[in-house]
């Protein structure tokens, strides 16, 4: 089935999630009243709903695959930016200039303090800083509760997962 096969009330439906997305609401019910008011069956309901999760996967897909090139494009752009900043030093730092002016662009060098620690080892606490990161270790609680049963501060919920193959 092709965007062209999907029905009418398919396409409407298409849009209405979209503009919702759009607008950052959500209001299922009035998805679901669409979708009942439509006089397909609900075998062609549900094949254009199944439609419509296949093609989202798939611009999710490339959307992924893009972003993941967009990444790798940035830091080499970063590294190229990084690596002429390098060859401009060196040139300054070689015909013994500490600034340069071009037509275009202005060129010189900025003192800063960078603090580098040579061993943390010997550090006196009062100049650490602790960072701490609690989350609930869910599948050992999942198997405590299974062992012992119930609790008061966690529950296991059962939940159905839709598959679309």
């Amino acid at each position: 089935m092709n965007i062209f096969e999907l029905t009418e009330n398919a396409k409407i439906l298409s849009q209405m999630i979209d503009e919702q997305q759009d607008n950052e609401t959500e209001d299922k019910q009035a998805l679901i009243d669409t979708l009942e008011m439509t006089e397909d069956s609900i075998n062609l309901k549900l094949d254009n709903i199944g439609w419509l999760i296949a093609e989202t996967e798939v611009k999710q897909k490339a959307y992924e695959e893009q972003e993941a090139k967009f990444k790798r494009e940035k830091d080499k752009a970063k590294k190229k930016v990084e690596q002429l900043k390098e060859l401009i030093s060196y040139v300054l730092h070689q015909k013994g200039l500490n600034k340069l002016e071009t037509d275009n662009y202005k060129y010189s060098f900025r003192k800063s303090t960078a603090t580098k620690v040579l061993d943390l080892e010997v550090v006196p606490a009062e100049f650490l800083k602790e960072k701490v990161t609690v989350s609930a270790d869910l599948t050992k609680i999942k198997k405590y509760i299974q062992e012992h049963g119930a609790v008061e501060w966690a529950v296991l919920e059962e939940k159905q997962s839709l598959q679309v193959k």
